[in-house]
């Protein structure tokens, strides 16, 4: 089969392309569990590892829960950087879960770094350090969060004077979140807001941020009242999934 090649200042002949065969090959896609099985079957697993999921939904649906419980979950053998833009973050919290099922919670409080961002330009340094962070630790640091994504963003640059510089400032740092999750293999989750848009006549629940969030995220999961619906993803779907919220975090139903 024909190759394109270009030719370098030295006079070396490089490949631009390769064969989708050959990407397939290179594929070892490593996945976390969240603690509720049916939302891992949602996710063909759990949640993937170079790549960004959004997760949104209203006030209390459990989007934090599962943020928690996703630093619980993650082996032993990987720490987690969590960005608490809300003051949402309770190491207590972390401690019930990780004593609910079993594990060591003193060793896994230990490898959660957390940061609080009281503004957005707290928030864009915290990401900036914590990407370098999983640069320098490439083969430790596994697990990013940011809760929320956009909570900073909303509240200083509302009204539509201040949309522009929203979205490039939006676009800037999920370019940067995305470009750290593929080279360090990091499974970046980010939470969001819902709000009501009218479309072609419905009103439609959708995630804040439009196209900014939606473009950099390969999964986008709703949550809704005990229900989750994989609305973004690479084989979305339109069935729903129950779990539970108790002293195990965000779990099966069965569990509860």
């Amino acid at each position: 089969m024909f190759t394109p090649n270009f030719t370098t200042n030295n006079g070396e002949s490089k490949t631009l392309f390769s064969t989708a065969a050959a990407e397939l090959r290179k594929q070892d896609i490593v996945r976390f569990p969240t603690g509720c099985n049916s939302l891992d079957n949602l996710l063909d697993g759990g949640i993937e590892a170079g790549v960004i999921t959004q997760v949104y939904g209203p006030p209390g649906s459990g989007k934090t829960q599962l943020c928690h419980t996703l630093c619980v979950m993650l082996s032993s053998d990987y720490g987690a950087i969590y960005i608490d833009n809300e003051g949402s973050f309770r190491p207590e919290r972390i401690k019930e879960i990780a004593k609910a099922r079993g594990f060591d919670s003193k060793q896994i409080l230990q490898k959660i770094l957390v940061t609080k961002a009281l503004d957005s330009k707290q928030h864009e340094s915290c990401i900036e350090a914590a990407c370098s962070a999983c640069e320098i630790n490439s083969s430790k640091i596994k697990l990013l969060i940011v809760d929320s994504i956009i909570y900073h963003y909303r509240a200083e640059c509302a009204g539509r004077s201040k949309l522009s510089e929203k979205i490039q400032r939006l676009n800037k740092y999920m370019h940067l979140l995305l470009k750290t999750a593929s080279s360090n293999a990091v499974a970046v989750m980010v939470t969001n807001h819902q709000t009501q848009s009218s479309v072609d006549g419905f009103n439609r629940v959708v995630p804040l941020g439009g196209y900014a969030l939606s473009y950099a995220s390969k999964y986008r999961i709703r949550l809704d009242y005990r229900r989750a619906r994989l609305d973004l993803g690479p084989c979305p779907t339109q069935d729903d999934i129950s779990f539970a919220i108790n002293e195990r975090g965000f779990t099966d139903i069965a569990d509860d």
